[in-house]
C-alpha cells in the first residue's frame, strides 16, 4: 500500500480559478462541469479551495444582504490550502484526509505548483488497486507491512503525520480488506469508504 504514490491515482489535468475569479463564475463553472471543488492558485501555487461546505458560506452572506454579483473567490475560499506532493504514498494521503477531515486533497510538484487533485473517489479506486495487486497469501506476503514516513516525508505530504494516525488507518484499510475478501466483492468497499475519509 505504501508503495502506491499519489501521482499514480490522482486526477489530472486540473481546473483551477484564481482569488479574484467572480463568485458567479466559480457557480456555473462547478454546476456545468459537476465539480464538488474548485482549486484557488496564485501563478499556479495552491491558495486556497472552494468545496460545496463553502457554497453555504455563499448563502449565508447573501442572506445577510451582501451583493453576490461583486464578491470573488477570496471571499469564501477555505485558506490555507491542504495539499499533498505527488511523490507522496496513498497511505500518507489518506492519513491526511482523515486528520484533517478533508475530502479533496489538491496535489503539488517539487515546485509547490498545482499537477492534480485526489478526491474520495481517486483514493477508493486506488486502494482497490493496489489490494488487487496484492497477494491473497497472507503466508508468502503481509499486506499490511505499512512503513511510518519519516518526518521529512511527512512533511512534503504537507502536514506532520504521526506513527499513530498511520496506525488508525492501518486498523481501518484492515477491516475494510476484510470486508471485501470476506464478500468477494471489491464494490462493498465504496460503502465504507466514509469510515477513514
Amino acid at each position: 500500500m505504501n508503495s502506491t504514490l499519489i501521482s499514480e491515482v490522482m486526477s489530472r489535468p486540473v481546473v483551477s480559478a484564481t482569488p479574484e475569479t467572480p463568485i458567479t463564475a466559480i457557480i456555473e463553472l462547478m454546476r456545468q462541469r459537476s465539480y464538488s471543488c474548485l482549486v484557488i492558485t496564485h501563478q499556479d501555487i495552491p491558495v486556497g479551495i472552494i468545496t460545496e461546505r463553502d457554497i453555504l458560506k455563499l448563502a449565508n452572506l447573501l442572506l445577510a444582504g451582501t451583493d453576490g454579483s461583486a464578491l470573488q473567490a477570496q471571499a469564501i475560499m477555505t485558506r490555507p490550502a491542504t495539499t499533498i506532493r505527488d511523490s507522496a504514498s496513498l497511505t500518507e494521503a489518506i492519513a491526511l484526509c482523515k486528520y484533517k477531515t478533508i475530502r479533496h486533497l489538491p496535489v503539488v510538484d517539487a515546485n509547490g505548483k498545482l499537477c492534480g487533485i485526489l478526491t474520495q473517489t481517486d483514493l477508493m479506486n486506488g486502494f482497490i488497486q493496489a489490494i488487487e495487486l496484492q497477494s491473497l497469501d497472507a503466508q508468502s506476503m503481509n499486506p499490511w507491512d505499512l512503513t511510518p514516513p519519516t518526518s521529512s516525508e511527512a512533511e512534503d505530504a504537507g502536514d506532520s503525520i504521526t506513527d499513530a494516525n498511520l496506525n488508525e488507518v492501518e486498523k481501518d484499510l484492515k477491516n475494510i480488506f476484510q470486508s471485501m475478501h470476506a464478500s468477494k466483492s471489491p464494490t462493498g468497499a465504496c460503502r465504507l469508504q466514509s469510515r477513514f475519509i
